[in-house]
């Protein structure tokens, strides 16, 4: 994003390959102006490195979707997830505490370890009459956001 524009998570690009190629296509001569202006030889792409690159900057969407810290703290406590691990996420007697100082989650581990200790959290709920939170899609990348965010000192 220093040089060209971000393609990350946040932005949005066309998922159909021919769409994706029109936008290459239009942005081809500032592209190629910027490459000349800073000395940049530009990108030859051969053989299969347009489909790895589309696959590549499609899994940055789909496997890590952009988040804020803020809305994730929202989100926890307003999902109920606050009232097991606290409001920080630093556990209490119900629940343990979720930020780690050494682990950072990603989606993909978040899920898993959702997935994994699902069922525990599902009888624990039962047995203190604590509704099942229900998450939307767009909470995950917030959640996970929050949870890597640097505590804030008390």
């Amino acid at each position: 994003g220093s040089v060209g524009p971000e393609l990350g998570p946040e932005r949005d690009l066309p998922l159909m390959t021919s769409q994706f190629a029109s936008v290459l296509w239009n942005h081809a001569p500032a592209m190629l102006r910027q490459d000349r202006k800073n000395g940049i030889p530009s990108p030859l792409l051969q053989g299969n490195e347009m489909a790895d690159l589309r696959t590549f900057l499609a899994s940055l969407r789909y496997v890590e979707p952009g988040g804020s810290p803020l809305v994730g703290e929202r989100v926890f406590s307003e999902r109920g997830c606050a009232a097991c691990h606290g409001n920080m996420a630093e556990g209490t007697k119900v629940a343990p505490g979720l930020r780690s100082s050494t682990e950072a989650f990603t989606t993909v581990s978040f899920t898993a370890a959702l997935w994994r200790h699902g069922p525990r959290m599902i009888d624990r709920a039962e047995e203190l009459g604590i509704p099942w939170p229900i998450l939307k899609a767009n909470d995950i990348g917030d959640l996970v956001s929050f949870l890597n965010a640097p505590k804030r000192p008390k």
